[in-house]
């Protein structure tokens, strides 16, 4: 019994010999919060428990993986409680993976995926990377950032100011609040609401930041998270506020950018629902008008990369004017329609 309670054998951080997983995937720390307040979260512990958590499986909340954040690919599924007997189905709705075919109808903005069906799926679950890198002043999108957070293996394990390197694949992230959640972060604690910051960053010109947004467990209903683009000076250049769900939902935020600047995630304290989960963060540049698109074919086929040099460190005076560019004549003949110019 002492060596599985103090876990003697195996010492490594995040690799735990066994680990207790709760329905409602509530699982405060007994220090942080007290024995009132822990004794109060074992309601929930038993599957399928109040809320009726029928599910342990890859994509459920709580999720099924193993230390390293991977998928166990081992589902439990029909979990019941009935008569004082529990039952419930293991491995029971495994399927095959499908397997990918070529994409059509490819233009400059999207696509059809295809694959093959799979005999009994309802479903299917498709995740999608596409980041270029390019050389700078090309035009085109440039991989800023990518966080998977595979690293935070543990789970419900608090990431300290300093150590958060050993936590990510991208060094110098920092925050307040975050804990290790088997693949992904959390934002915020029971008790407080938590801030999560990424490293520095420079871009010039327009910029988007995805990443997926999901509740901590089913008591975080109406928790918030805020994602901003920060300056130097932490000033605000853009921002979105989303309301997660249970399941994972990817969220976007666009901006411009304009020298160094940091990706800000935030959990509001004010409503009493402080925790969310975050996971699979990319910052990209992000040329998406016509007019960016415009001035990147035009330098491509004149072999430059500046447009002159009285705008030193923007591509040239032309670059700054590209969003301009096209949409100026379409604004010009709507004036001259409604009488403005005559």
């Amino acid at each position: 019994y002492s060596s599985w309670a103090s876990n003697s054998i195996n010492t490594v951080a995040g690799h735990p010999r066994f680990h207790v997983v709760s329905a409602d995937n509530d699982q405060p720390d007994y220090y942080e919060v007290g024995y009132e307040e822990f004794y109060k979260s074992l309601a929930g512990d038993l599957w399928p428990g109040p809320a009726n958590n029928t599910s342990f499986t890859d994509t459920s909340i709580p999720a099924s993986k193993v230390y390293t954040g991977e998928a166990l690919g081992k589902p439990v599924t029909d979990m019941k409680y009935e008569n004082g007997i529990a039952s419930f189905n293991f491995m029971g709705g495994i399927i095959d993976t499908p397997v990918a075919e070529e994409a059509t109808e490819i233009t400059s903005s999207s696509f059809v995926a295809n694959w093959k069906a799979v005999e009994g799926a309802d479903r299917y679950i498709v995740e999608l990377y596409s980041i270029t890198d390019a050389a700078e002043g090309e035009g085109d999108s440039k991989n800023l950032l990518k966080e998977d957070f595979l690293k935070c293996s543990s789970s419900n394990t608090e990431i300290k100011s300093g150590n958060f390197d050993n936590y990510m694949s991208v060094t110098g992230w920092n925050g307040s609040n975050i804990y290790s959640e088997s693949g992904a972060v959390r934002v915020g604690s029971s008790n407080n609401p938590g801030t999560l910051t990424t490293p520095v960053m420079n871009a010039r010109g327009n910029v988007a930041a995805t990443f997926r947004a999901a509740l901590y467990n089913t008591k975080d209903t109406g928790s918030k998270i805020k994602a901003e683009f920060l300056d130097k000076n932490q000033n605000i250049l853009a921002s979105t506020d989303f309301v997660p769900a249970a399941n994972y939902t990817e969220v976007k935020l666009e901006g411009r950018i304009d020298g160094d600047f940091t990706l800000l995630f935030s959990t509001d304290g004010s409503t009493g629902k402080k925790r969310v989960k975050i996971d699979d963060v990319t910052v990209s540049t992000a040329s998406s008008t016509t007019s960016d698109l415009t001035a990147s074919i035009i330098k491509r086929k004149y072999g430059i990369k500046d447009y002159g040099n009285l705008y030193p460190g923007h591509g040239g005076i032309l670059d700054r004017l590209d969003s301009v560019i096209m949409i100026a004549p379409v604004v010009y003949f709507y004036l001259l329609n409604v009488g403005i110019f005559k």
